[in-house]
């Protein structure tokens, strides 16, 4: 982690989100591809949802790899373990900004939580969920098109997590921070992700195809297994928060929210003993 811990940090949530954190004492955490919406930002990941985007980006891999195979094979598997073990979440340095909440309005309901940097961290040493490797970082603004983001993500010794920390200009107003989970126990367990494994596999297949649809072949068996990784890990999981107080520095509402729910929104932090900000004062004249 290369952050300052104490760096403070910002997340606006739904109140539906807010009171299931608030009830359950949990943190969920998703896997990108499954749930963000810039398809654009996990396009190649995407495509190996299929055997036909498999084969698209495994043609792209052979090229970028220099036509080696063994390289092919250990970027299209640091590809895999990006697509299928990785959880994140969505913070930003951003306390006050207008893209930010009329982006996330939630009907003019919208709660922004305030955290920082090691506190995140902390909660999630503390939750009952073993085998994470934790990255917190910002997000760098710096790629135009998927071969640009391909070459950020499979330069050698790359973060099989890299894939995530790279997103498109447009998106800069959001000054993000993103907190990525590697499940280290789901995959390590799991043959599928394994180089070796893809490698293993291609002795079994037939050796007068081009050797990208050998390794295509290969993959395709693995991907097709009953009890593999493909088929059965969970979309999202769930981290037990120890200390709601600690965690959550403060609590803030829409700039626009209606008084009434501002005063719930109230009582209901006074219940849970978190510091309640108020109501963000974006829009109100200064003169």
């Amino acid at each position: 982690m290369s952050l300052d811990v104490n760096l403070m940090i910002y997340r606006i949530v739904g109140i539906d989100s807010f009171l299931s954190m608030l009830v359950s004492k949990e943190e969920r955490y998703v896997r990108p591809i499954d749930h963000w919406q810039d398809t654009f930002e996990g396009y190649m990941l995407h495509q190996l949802d299929s055997n036909d985007g498999r084969k698209k980006v495994l043609e792209k891999l052979y090229v970028i790899s220099g036509r080696d195979t063994n390289v092919t094979i250990r970027n299209l598997s640091k590809l895999l373990r990006s697509r299928y073990a990785c959880y994140a979440q969505c913070w930003s340095t951003n306390q006050d900004s207008d893209a930010m909440w009329r982006i996330y309005a939630y009907d003019n309901k919208a709660i922004q939580l305030a955290s920082t940097v090691g506190n995140v961290q902390k909660m999630i040493n503390l939750s009952t969920w073993n085998g994470l490797e934790v990255e917190i970082d910002k997000v760098k603004y710096d790629i135009k098109d998927e071969n640009e983001a391909l070459n950020k993500i499979l330069v050698r010794n790359a973060k099989i997590d890299a894939a995530f920390f790279h997103k498109r200009p447009a998106f800069e107003h959001e000054a993000e921070v993103r907190v990525l989970l590697n499940d280290l126990n789901r995959y390590k367990n799991t043959d599928s992700f394994a180089a070796d494994s893809i490698r293993q596999n291609l002795k079994g297949v037939d050796k007068s195809k081009p050797i990208v649809e050998q390794i295509l072949e290969s993959v395709s068996q693995l991907a097709n297994k009953k009890d593999g990784y493909y088929s059965n890990a969970p979309s999202s999981i769930k981290l037990q928060i120890k200390n709601l107080r600690e965690y959550i520095c403060g609590i803030r509402i829409h700039p626009q929210a209606p008084d009434w729910y501002v005063e719930l929104l109230k009582k209901v932090c006074r219940n849970y003993k978190l510091k309640f900000v108020g109501k963000s004062d974006l829009y109100r004249p200064t003169i």
